[in-house]
């Protein structure tokens, strides 16, 4: 009976938290502004499509969860512009590889000019030199696949004491 009587008096007398629980605003969704109806107290968006929505024009606009902005690193930009430029350097060299590998197994070492320009080879990168026993020349290699470019033909080798890595 105490306990009855305990539980009633404790429920009718209003706390602080019940106050500040009226006078606040209903809560709206952050994407459309819409008012949240029932669900879990610590919702934020009405549904998951303005979750989504709301996430992928968070990471659009490059903003980060930190509550204090950080300002860019100098230093942290030139390395990951250096990185980035690496990045795309491999990425040619590994295409002048295939282009080669193809080439290779195609004609079988010797290549017309007119043929070797239309893989589209950039020239300008390369991993090495390397002599070459066959036909004593010093070849421009994309790993372990090179070129020497004579007058209308292209020789291509393959050399397996370079290293390419799959």
């Amino acid at each position: 009976m105490f306990n009855r009587l305990y539980t009633f008096h404790y429920q009718s007398i209003p706390s602080a938290m019940d106050e500040e629980k009226a006078v606040a605003q209903p809560k709206t969704c952050l994407e459309c502004g819409l008012e949240l109806g029932a669900g879990r107290s610590d919702r934020k968006f009405c549904d998951h499509y303005c979750r989504i929505a709301y996430n992928n024009k968070r990471r659009s606009e490059g903003i980060t969860r930190s509550a204090v902005p950080v300002e860019p690193d100098p230093e942290q930009q030139d390395i990951d512009r250096d990185i980035a430029a690496m990045n795309k350097i491999f990425d040619i060299l590994v295409s002048n590889r295939i282009k080669l590998f193809n080439m290779y197994h195609i004609f079988e070492r010797r290549v017309p000019i007119s043929d070797f320009h239309r893989f589209g080879i950039n020239l300008k990168y390369y991993t090495s030199e390397h002599q070459d026993d066959y036909y004593e020349t010093l070849f421009k290699m994309c790993f372990d696949y090179g070129y020497h470019i004579d007058g209308e033909i292209v020789y291509i080798t393959y050399s397996g004491s370079e290293l390419y890595f799959n």
